[in-house]
């Protein structure tokens, strides 16, 4: 366990921990365009992306996420 928080603390990016952007109070959504993200992969293998996608949160709306096969966690969550 202690190798493995090693290992996982040298992948964490610089930054990852401020604190997010404020948000306005009388905002109607959160909106993601083409978003994507590719994961480091070690030379010689292959490497693991997403996206991209497009992501719209609207205010005061239930929220739903879950993987495309069906697999993993399900999140339901209400927007302010």
């Amino acid at each position: 366990m202690l190798a493995l928080e090693t290992e996982l603390a040298a992948l964490e990016e610089a930054g990852s921990e401020a604190p997010g952007l404020p948000l306005a109070a009388d905002f109607t959504e959160i909106r993601l365009s083409s978003v994507e993200f590719a994961f480091p992969a070690p030379a010689g293998e292959p490497g693991l992306a997403v996206g991209p996608f497009d992501l719209t949160i609207r205010r005061g709306r239930d929220h739903l996420r879950h993987g495309g096969n069906g697999s993993g966690q399900v999140d339901v969550f209400s927007s302010c």
